[in-house]
């Protein structure tokens, strides 16, 4: 027998062990040779489909890239890009930053991100507007740099100096540079571009003259003419909006963009209304299958033809299908009043309470995501105590669960009062809570009489921007602004035939049972946001058999309509000391009350006058603020969307050293705000406050920082709409067993968690979920909250439980003069 020695048992050993590993190698690499090569298919065949628009198919394609390289730069980009034309703005955030981190000389990655980010930037908060403003300009430079040929970015770098505020980084010089630079290589889009720029500033004339030294250069797709066009329209110079695009269809009869143009067009004039049915006759026949917005367009436009026309039946009829394709909106909802058969406005006496009509339909959230629901209308009596009172109608969205044993259908309350409820579900955190809750349960969006989609709507015309220049300079200017405002309202909406008793929270919560015996359900729960809160404890109360459950995010008490100033400056000791610790500037406000006090005292003694652009003509509109409007405007700031806290101390700094740029870009941001609606008049002014509270809260205001402006303008604005009081038996604490959950934010300044707690004193069944730094509107965006609702509405136990989102990153203390 042949035996081996351990020396050469050893040698064999090494010999083998590296044969295996060269063998493994090789089939390693053929592996990953392989690998490589079904990815470069896998890539080629998705880039193809996404650009045929098969998006679905193309997604599908680029995930199985990333789930095989989580870093392939070119399918994060591609992904991106799907997520950015879904609307779904963060996630398109997410992808180009993998690609950018990945393939960081690309020139178009860095230029998509910086659309995302501006994107970003123009949606939400003002705290967005200045974090991811400045993100994208810095995106935009980049791309520039490493491809100075990218005119698409060149040209979104013209339109950012163009539009942000010089504290952002503004400057028209700097656009008109970009400009000039684009020209020199593609003289029409220069053209174009320098037309857009000086149309968003409202220069007629000077966008008119590059508009028209664009024609001379345009294509057989008339670029600048329709531009023209869009700019007279713009302008409401309609008669030479139709010349644009009568020039563009005359060379081409079936151009759709210019078609629909024409109709739109009409619409908005009411002049030519023949030749506007017309000209949609030919764009129905081309409208996109997928394009919801160019045809919610097309029957809003119809309508409002067919409604200047006179031919209301036909108008009503466009009106009532844009309602099935978008539900709830407010205008639509006021068309359809406007229209609605003379007989069914003045008398009701074919109809009856209860329910109209339930019809499929859909809901589009901000970001773009459609989810499939029904559409509902209810018939209510306007004045419960009157026999003879004419009916109301309520709108709702009923999303049915996939349960095969569904829980009671959940009930959403939207806060204000005034707010609606159809429009809070598509904001995206309470879309996406929906979509969980319907694995459990039907969910049930409810516009309030008198809101959102619900007939006759009160709401009341006008904007911040249309209060006087004096409107800030003292409370006593504010309360007379606002008391001529709703004194206008008030007058219009009984002219209207509107029974001001029937709006109170009551008559609300009569409302809700009468909803729960329309659907011919045993018990609905209750979810509830600010306002919504005291609506289901006022509800639960008056019908605690037919509910079975309550979420209540922002919690108020049916006695804390009026707040207390104690409460708003605990709030601010605790920002100060927020700022105190931020290492980003706490070195450099290290008293962040002392300054607010020492800047509201200079406003208390002498107002300053602010200048803004005036954004329906090109003049500055001049503002005085003095101490109340300072103290008004940081508290609108942050009261309802805690993400604008971090400007508060950049707003101090620079008033600090007489920087009003700042305070003039938040006054800017507020001229659109919308004054508050009848129902939140009608509604907090009936629900009052017990003469104990009162008295306290005007000793508090006596010393307090911010004095009783978080109340304005009530108790004042009562004697233009003279609310019968509910009494101090509504006011008394709820008490009920009914299972509850209670939600606050450590932020919230309108809603602390410890008046959460003084609720549950009555509630024998409550648990209550806190979110660290949490403000009134953002609860739904920690992670695994919507998981916990979901958990409460199967029947599932809850405890008490904190979550937590990232602290505040305050914006850096850098002002300019």
């Amino acid at each position: 027998m042949f035996e081996w020695s351990a020396k050469r048992q050893s040698v064999w050993l090494v010999v083998w062990l590296v044969l295996i590993c060269h063998v493994g190698v090789r089939i390693t690499a053929k592996v990953q040779q392989s690998e490589a090569q079904a990815v470069e298919s896998w890539l080629t065949s998705a880039v193809r489909d996404f650009e045929a628009n098969r998006i679905s198919e193309a997604k599908i394609a680029f995930e199985k890239i990333i789930k095989s390289q989580p870093q392939h730069p070119q399918a994060a980009f591609y992904l991106g890009r799907i997520a950015f034309q879904q609307k779904q703005t963060d996630d398109a955030i997410r992808w180009f930053e993998l690609a950018v981190q990945q393939a960081g000389q690309t020139s178009s990655f860095h230029h998509w991100l910086a659309q995302a980010y501006g994107s970003k930037a123009r949606t939400g908060s003002m705290l967005n507007r200045a974090n991811f403003a400045g993100k994208a300009k810095d995106e935009l430079l980049k791309a520039v740099s490493l491809e100075p040929a990218n005119l698409p970015a060149r040209a979104d770098l013209a339109r950012y100096y163009n539009e942000v505020p010089a504290i952002l980084g503004g400057s028209q010089e700097k656009a008109f540079e970009q400009v000039e630079a684009i020209k020199k290589q593609d003289p029409l889009q220069g053209w174009l571009l320098a037309g857009d720029l000086w149309a968003d500033k409202r220069n007629v004339a000077e966008a008119e003259r590059a508009y028209r030294a664009a024609e001379t250069q345009q294509t057989n797709k008339f670029e600048a003419t329709m531009k023209l066009g869009a700019l007279f329209q713009r302008a409401q110079n309609f008669d030479r909006a139709f010349a644009e695009f009568e020039k563009v269809v005359k060379a081409q009869p079936d151009h759709f963009a210019a078609l629909y143009q024409i109709g739109r067009t009409a619409g908005m004039s009411g002049r030519q209304p023949e030749r506007g049915l017309a000209a949609f006759a030919q764009v129905k026949q081309q409208l996109p299958p997928n394009d919801r917005d160019a045809l919610i367009g097309y029957h809003w436009w119809r309508g409002r033809i067919l409604e200047a026309k006179g031919d209301l039946e036909q108008a009503r009829a466009e009106y009532e299908t844009l309602e099935r394709i978008s539900p709830g909106h407010p205008d639509t909802r006021a068309a359809l009043e406007r229209v609605k058969p003379k007989e069914t406005i003045t008398a009701t006496p074919n109809l009856r309470p209860g329910l109209v009509a339930l019809a499929p339909s859909s809901l589009q959230a901000n970001d773009g995501e459609v989810m499939d629901c029904e559409y509902g209308r209810l018939l209510v009596p306007e004045n419960r105590q009157v026999k003879s009172s004419r009916l109301i109608e309520l709108v709702f969205l009923r999303f049915k669960t996939s349960a095969a044993k569904p829980q009671a259908p959940v009930v959403f309350l939207a806060g204000g009062p005034g707010g609606s409820g159809l429009s809070t579900g598509r904001v995206t955190e309470f879309f996406q809570t929906i979509k969980a809750l319907r694995a459990v349960s039907d969910v049930i969006l409810l516009d309030q009489r008198g809101t959102g989609g619900s007939l006759p709507s009160l709401g009341c015309p006008g904007t911040i921007g249309d209060l006087p220049a004096h409107a800030l300079r003292s409370r006593a200017d504010a309360v007379q602004a606002f008391a001529d405002a709703a004194q206008r309202c008030a007058d219009q909406l009984r002219a209207q035939g509107v029974d001001f008793a029937g709006y109170t929270i009551l008559t609300s919560a009569d409302d809700v049972e009468d909803l729960r015996r329309a659907l011919r359900v045993e018990k609905v729960s209750l979810w509830g946001h600010s306002y919504g809160t005291q609506l289901a404890l006022a509800t639960v109360r008056r019908y605690p058999q037919s509910i079975e459950r309550m979420i209540l995010m922002g919690v108020e008490s049916v006695a804390s309509t009026q707040k207390w100033p104690g409460d708003t400056d605990r709030y601010f000791a605790e920002l100060a000391e927020l700022v105190k610790n931020d290492p980003r500037i706490g070195q450099s406000m290290p008293d962040l009350l002392g300054s607010i006090r020492r800047v509201l005292a200079k406003f208390d003694h002498e107002p300053l006058t602010v200048s803004l652009p005036n954004p329906a003509i090109n003049q500055p509109r001049e503002l005085i603020v003095g101490g109340f409007g300072l103290r008004a405007v940081t508290l609108l700031t942050i009261l309802n969307d805690t993400r604008n806290l971090p400007l508060i101390p950049l707003l101090y700094a620079s008033l600090e050293k007489n920087d009003l740029s700042v305070l003039r870009e938040m006054l800017t941001q507020m001229q659109a705000r919308n004054l508050f609606t009848a129902s939140l008049y009608l509604i907090d002014g009936a629900s009052g406050a017990t003469a104990d509270r009162r008295a306290q809260i005007e000793r508090e205001a006596q010393t307090a920082l911010f004095a009783d402006v978080a109340n304005f303008p009530f108790p004042d604005i009562n004697r233009i709409w003279q609310p019968k009081d509910l009494g101090d038996a509504f006011r008394q604490p709820v008490k009920s067993a009914v299972p509850t959950l209670l939600i606050s934010g450590t932020l919230d300044a309108n809603t602390p968690p410890h008046r959460a707690e003084e609720v549950r004193q009555g509630l024998s069944r409550a648990a209550h979920l806190i979110v660290e730094n949490a403000g009134h509107q953002d609860h739904l965006r920690a992670a695994g909250l919507s998981a916990e609702i979901v958990r409460f509405v199967s029947g599932e136990h809850v405890s008490d439980k904190r979550f937590v989102l990232p602290k505040p990153e305050f914006v850096p203390l850098v002002s300019r003069p």
